[in-house]
């Protein structure tokens, strides 16, 4: 469409729709042909569309893992992926208890605090880190969060080498959780599956049928995106889910 026509169409000024063309063939979101000065979708919205497309299926594939995991272990169970320096809860079943950990979908949570936060920042290399940190984006301020960043990444390194982060206390006062990393085809990390809950309810006792529960869940999980353990090395490098 030429500029004249989108200005018909959206019934804006020339001059605005001009600013705003700018800026969206900047993102990469249309493109502008050369022959004929005239604008058509451009590649950023496509890639956004396969975003859209892959975290659907991630949520599909995830579903009956989730709500699974949450009936044996009876406590709330999320699936998040990393976005823009934090974490956005894709899928989730809720505890049956009254008091219960709850996140709603679509909520974007801090990468530094949480079970499932660690779990998606230790797949960050150490210059990505350095610029989490130096943004102060998304940075949760909990009770027993790590607030050195050297401390923390000496913590992320346990996570990657255990394939497991813990959290207690962390985001909220009174939460506890579990996370794993979920990996695709290529063995990089696309996802985290978290079990979260009152730090009550966390005794020695349940943190072992958790561990237990939630390794066989993120090891089904990946499998479902095509992670083959002993034939795909798994890596700690953030994926795509699409």
């Amino acid at each position: 469409m030429s500029l004249a026509e989108i200005a018909r169409e959206s019934g804006l000024h020339k001059s605005v729709c001009h600013r705003l063309l700018v800026t969206m063939a900047d993102e990469g979101a249309i493109d502008q042909v050369a022959s004929d000065g005239k604008y058509r979708i451009g590649v950023g919205l496509f890639a956004l569309g396969q975003a859209a497309t892959g975290q659907m299926h991630l949520a599909s594939a995830a579903a009956s893992v989730v709500r699974d995991l949450m009936e044996k272990c009876g406590e709330s169970v999320y699936l998040t992926v990393e976005t823009n320096g934090g974490r956005l809860c894709i899928a989730k079943a809720d505890s049956p208890h009254a008091i219960r950990h709850y996140i709603p979908l679509g909520e974007v949570l801090p990468l530094n605090a949480g079970a499932g936060g660690k779990v998606l920042l230790a797949a960050y290399t150490r210059e990505e880190f350095d610029a989490y940190i130096a943004t102060e984006k998304n940075l949760a301020q909990g009770p027993n969060v790590e607030h050195d960043p050297e401390a923390l990444w000496e913590a992320l390194g346990e996570v990657r080498r255990q394939n497991v982060a813990w959290s207690l206390q962390e985001r909220t006062e009174d939460g506890a959780s579990i996370g794993v990393p979920i990996r695709d085809h290529t063995g990089a990390v696309v996802a985290s599956l978290t079990i979260a809950g009152p730090a009550s309810r966390f005794t020695k006792e349940a943190k072992e049928q958790f561990y237990k529960h939630i390794v066989e869940a993120g090891d089904e999980l990946s499998r479902r995106l095509g992670f083959v353990p002993g034939v795909v090395p798994a890596r700690w490098a953030r994926g795509r889910a699409w």
